[in-house]
């Protein structure tokens, strides 16, 4: 093929996208790379229009032309200048002259060219930059194309300020996880807490390049708190590389599961055969009080490993009384199951015909005919229900043919039964999967469907418990390449098979959005479609398009081409309702190796429907050559539109678009906004859209509605525009009209691309000038701080301290100079705003640690200490308190405070503080309140502040959760020593004991607190206090052996260690399921000297009682 001209070549260049046009050329100027005439193609073609010159700039980066790249990035066109200088290569023979010259760049060019240094990885220069004058968190960003060393030197200074720590954790994973080792090792819980926030963003990155490492990480940390939240979407990439450690960490994780949903659950299964017998014994056994937990993990077992697997999870616990959930039975092996059933059907509690006939499904198929053949005569619909459930699902869990035929065998006596009877029967079916659905003779399936089709009362619920059934064996008998025709005709006999209610009973096969979970083979595809053909047109005529729609969703885009759908979707097509042809025009253009010939179809078919969202979004994706439609002034008049013309507001995206399909849409869209007559918020949407165009008209974009409100979002639109280029001067002249508000914040994408030295200076002039409106002012000075100028550090400073300047703009300023603190006036500012005033305590409140390097924040946490007491600082102190320790002596001081509002926000700021907190400070503080609470008049008629307020800040002092206590042991002893002088304070000091109790061994704790309680009128209230505890403590996984504990209390015979003797009974007891030894301490209990204690003892429950 010879060279095409010019002419010739634009217009054979692909029509759909952009990325084709550039594979075209690229492929055109490589075949005809040593034709001498290609030189001036390109010439030409960069010359007819800037977007024909993008296509130059990809051509001569194949040729690796880079003469052809300098010429181009001189372009007039900003895209243009901006992909030629990113194609041309980077090369730097002084990386420090680099960085100079880096730092005096506008901030998007700088952007761009870290992106650059990011991907071609030059380490040299991202060094150099690192040493440069830039803020810290520009520097942070680029640490990823730095070497590992340097990652690691800059990683204590700069890790919190990275803006993507999982792209991070991509290249340097070693240095990423040396940075969270160092800041781990000797953290305290709270502070390991905000670690893992920290690092959760690289969890995944992390998991999977190294983890091992990782999960030994988490073990080794969080051994006693168990696995941190962020960490649970990767716990079982984590478990297959350290099964061990995880298993531990898994069993020590706190039982609040439900708050990942599934997810957890999901993870852990999918690698629980590949533990072993300990690792998975440690999970079961923290997850025995939940059978569908423990259902959930056995189900990731060979069956037959389920049975010692279960042995396992609750070896030590009696079972006798235990009753399991027909989930759990359900994923036991069958010897084991039946077993169970039998042991519960025998139980006292369920002697009822209700109870037999439920457990009865469970038992062995003689087993469960013998209790359940009884009851199918029964003159009550339930229990012949009840009886027909128990008989089928009894032979499907066998998952025995034979027993499987003699089950179904009986199927000819539902034909005379009630509605309710046949929907308890076929709900049985529910227990099988497909492989179990096939066992059944073919004949009985088709003589249940006929029962239900031929009876007048059939539901659609039993419809469904079929439907789904047969969905199931269907999808089963497909995806093992058999027939399917016998099952494709059973389902067409029962109404509603395609509609989703019937699809989704199917459950176990389908995944999120009713998709197959494993797709159907082609051939199957064609069976299950042409068995289904007569169906579908039958509701095709009834003028019902929702079984096809579902039946195209189930088989997958691939299959859409069938022509029993395509036939019926055309028909739903030319359908006269707008939802009917909305859904099946989505459907239709789902495949997406046909999506633009069916658009071009449907557009020539009816072109109103390109006033459909979807269809919009294709054409801009796929068919820009299409887009005429959304603007031509000939009415596209349909079953969607009128007569009238239409400019459809698309929702992108335009990349792709030709300057020729552009512009003339951002004409139409301009002189639609212009249009006073239109809706006022699609006239914004339009704007919005001319805002994202790549090639606009002369104009269009240009602020002259007579309305304020579109104009501002003109405005606003042609700053954030890639088609308009602004220069310092045209910004500066749009600051001097009305539209000044709505320019500053809008500005950032312009001020982005301007010189920063002059463009600081200009905007320090707005905000210095006052005469113009103070948001305006405060928004150039936000600028000013961005830009990070040398410069700029003297002027903020000049107008922070400024008493003349509005106080709006002075506080703007401060804020500001938090991107200058390595100036030494910035600084001095500060702290002089810290004695300011409310206004400026609230500024200085809102400010984050995460803003600014770690080098800072020590000195910045000292300015808050001496801020203004609001209570809007006092609470933000907490964040500072690691950094800055002097701020806990500030927090103590404002408790003394005469304000209520500053006292309240002291007691909180008490309980974000956390392990930050100087202890003997406090200790010196609570017995202050303490001494100050015992001095108050019992006779006042005043509520008593100083004992309300110790209430409140020992409940800020104890950590909400258990295992957090147990780090804390040593500090709540200190604190209940500092409370035992004080016997008003005698609640507060029960509460800091139990929380300070060694539970692994609490006799010597509890014998304490028995000692301090010593009133026995009061040991109700420690039997509560003391069982509100242990449920935390279950909920926790911290429960130890209380054996000896509770012998040795129940031994003393005073009321209160046999109150706390009590409560830990019932909760060892409920524990291992009241095995002899616990209830025979319970007999001990109930014959207590004291009579109120052996009360009660006879308040506790254990199930069944056996003598």
């Amino acid at each position: 093929m010879s060279l095409p001209s010019l002419p010739a070549l634009n217009r054979g260049l692909p029509v759909t996208s952009h990325s084709s046009r550039v594979h075209h050329v690229v492929k055109l100027v490589r075949t005809h790379a040593d034709d001498p005439r290609l030189p001036v193609l390109l010439n030409a073609l960069a010359g007819k229009s800037s977007y024909h010159a993008l296509l130059a700039v990809e051509a001569a980066r194949a040729l690796g032309d880079e003469d052809r790249l300098r010429e181009l990035a001189k372009h007039p066109s900003r895209r243009v200048r901006f992909r030629a200088a990113a194609c041309l290569p980077l090369r730097v023979k002084d990386p420090q002259v680099f960085a100079a010259d880096y730092a005096a760049r506008p901030i998007g060019e700088r952007r761009r060219l870290r992106r650059r240094i990011i991907d071609e990885g030059h380490h040299e220069l991202a060094a150099a930059l690192l040493a440069a004058p830039l803020p810290d968190r520009e520097r942070a960003g680029l640490l990823i194309a730095c070497d590992s060393e340097a990652v690691a030197d800059h990683m204590p200074e700069l890790g919190d300020l990275v803006p993507n720590l999982a792209a991070l954790a991509n290249r340097h994973p070693d240095a990423l996880l040396a940075e969270l080792r160092r800041r781990l090792e000797g953290a305290p819980a709270d502070r390991r807490s905000a670690i893992w926030w920290w690092v959760a963003p690289a969890a995944r990155h992390l998991a999977r390049h190294r983890p091992r490492e990782l999960a030994l990480l988490l073990a080794g940390s969080e051994a006693s708190q168990g696995l941190p939240p962020l960490f649970r979407g990767v716990a079982g990439t984590l478990l297959a590389a350290a099964p061990e450690e995880m298993a531990r960490l898994l069993a020590a994780t706190p039982d609040d599961w439900a708050q990942d949903g599934d997810a957890l659950r999901n993870q852990v299964r999918r690698h629980f055969r590949e533990l072993n017998r300990e690792q998975r014994a440690l999970i079961l056994r923290a997850e025995r009080d939940d059978d569908r937990r423990v259902a959930a993990l056995l189900r990731g077992l060979p069956p037959g490993e389920r049975a010692l697997a279960f042995s396992d999870a609750y070896e030590g616990v009696e079972l006798r009384d235990r009753e399991w959930s027909e989930e759990l039975l359900d994923a036991l092996p069958r010897e084991l199951r039946e077993t169970e059933a039998a042991r519960m059907a025998a139980l006292p509690a369920n002697q009822g015909r209700g109870d037999q006939l439920r457990l009865a499904a469970c038992l062995a198929l003689g087993d469960a005919i013998t209790v359940a053949e009884p009851c199918l005569n029964s003159s009550d619909a339930d229990e012949r229900g009840a009886a027909w459930r128990a008989i089928l699902a009894s032979a499907l869990r066998s998952r025995d043919p034979r027993e499987v035929v003699v089950a179904f065998a009986r199927i000819e006596a539902l034909a005379g039964e009630q509605d309710p009877v046949r929907n308890a029967a076929t709900s049985a079916l529910a227990v099988a999967s497909g492989r179990t659905l096939d066992l059944i003779p073919i004949e009985r399936l088709k003589k249940l469907a006929g029962i239900l089709t031929d009876a007048r009362d059939t539901s659609s619920a039993t419809f469904m418990n079929l439907q789904g059934a047969l969905w199931r064996l269907l999808v089963h008998r497909a995806q093992q390449g058999e027939p399917v025709q016998e099952q494709v005709e059973l389902l067409t006999r029962l109404p509603g098979s395609c509609a989703a209610p019937a699809v989704l009973a199917a459950g176990r096969v389908l995944g999120v959005g009713g998709k197959l979970l494993l797709p159907i083979p082609a051939a199957a595809a064609k069976t299950l479609a042409a068995g289904f053909s007569q169906t579908l047109r039958s509701e095709a005529d009834r003028g019902e398009y929702d079984q096809v729609n579902c039946l195209a969703v189930l088989l997958g885009r691939d299959r859409h081409d069938l022509p029993e759908i395509t036939g019926i979707l055309r028909r739903a097509i030319r359908s006269h309702d707008p939802r009917t042809i909305d859904r099946a025009i989505l459907v239709w253009l789902a495949p997406v190796r046909t999506r633009g010939e069916r658009l071009a179809g449907l557009l020539k078919l009816d072109p109103s429907f390109a006033t459909l969202g979807h269809v919009q979004a294709d054409i801009c994706r796929h068919r820009p050559d299409l887009a005429t439609i959304l603007y031509r002034k000939i009415p596209i008049s349909g079953r969607l539109h009128d007569e009238t013309p239409y400019i459809g507001v698309a929702p992108g995206p335009f990349d792709g678009w030709l300057p020729e399909q552009s512009r003339p849409y951002s004409q139409a869209l301009a002189r639609f906004v212009d249009d006073e007559t239109q809706d006022r918020w699609q006239r914004l949407a339009a704007v919005e859209v001319l805002g994202r165009l790549p090639w606009l008209a002369p104009d269009a974009l240009e602020p002259d509605s007579t309305e304020t409100v579109i104009r501002e979002a003109q405005l606003t639109a042609a700053f954030r525009s890639p088609a308009v280029e602004w220069s310092l001067t045209d910004f500066l002249t749009v600051l001097d009209t009305d539209l000044a508000s709505a320019a500053m914040l809008a500005a950032t994408r312009v001020v982005d691309e301007l010189p920063p030295a002059e463009t600081t200076k200009a905007l320090m002039v707005v905000a210095t000038d006052q005469w113009r409106k103070v948001n305006v002012r405060k928004q150039a000075v936000r600028q000013v701080a961005r830009l990070h100028r040398p410069e700029a550090a003297e002027m903020l400073v000049d107008l922070a301290m400024d008493i003349t300047v509005h106080r709006d703009v002075r506080l703007a300023a401060t804020a500001g100079l938090i991107e200058l603190l390595d100036d030494e006036w910035a600084w001095e500012a500060l702290s002089e705003a810290a004695a300011g005033g409310r206004e400026a305590a609230r500024v200085l409140a809102g400010i984050d640690p995460g803003r600014m390097s770690a080098r800072h924040r020590a000195r910045f946490g000292e300015i808050l200490a001496k801020t203004s007491p609001e209570p809007e600082l006092v609470e933000a102190l907490p964040k500072w308190v690691f950094w800055t320790p002097k701020i806990t002596g500030r927090i103590v001081e404002l408790l003394s405070s005469e304000e209520i509002p500053v006292r309240q926000a002291a007691v909180r700021a008490l309980s974000g503080a956390g392990s930050g907190l100087r202890w003997g400070m406090l200790l010196v503080a609570v017995a202050g309140i303490a001494a100050a609470a015992a001095d108050e008049p019992d006779d006042s008629m005043e509520e008593l502040p100083n004992q309300r307020l110790l209430e409140d800040v020992v409940a800020a002092l104890l950590p909400d959760s258990p295992r957090v206590r147990m780090e804390r042991r040593a500090r709540l002893k200190e604190l209940a020593a500092a409370l035992a002088a004080f016997p008003h304070t005698a609640w507060q000091h029960w509460q800091v004991l139990l929380a300070a109790t060694d539970w692994n061994d609490p006799l010597t704790d509890l014998t304490e607190l028995a000692e301090v309680v010593a009133d026995p009128l009061r040991a109700r209230e420690i039997l509560e206090l003391t069982r509100q505890t242990l449920k935390e403590l279950h909920e926790a996984r911290l429960c130890g052996d209380f054996a000896v504990a509770t012998e040795e209390l129940l031994a003393r015979g005073d009321a209160v260690t046999g109150a706390i003797a009590l409560a830990l009974l019932g909760h060892a007891g409920d524990e291992v399921g009241w095995d002899d030894a616990w209830r025979s301490r319970l007999r001990t209990a109930r014959s207590h000297p004291v009579p109120a204690v052996a009360a009660w003892a006879r308040e506790i429950h254990v199930g069944s009682w056996t003598t």
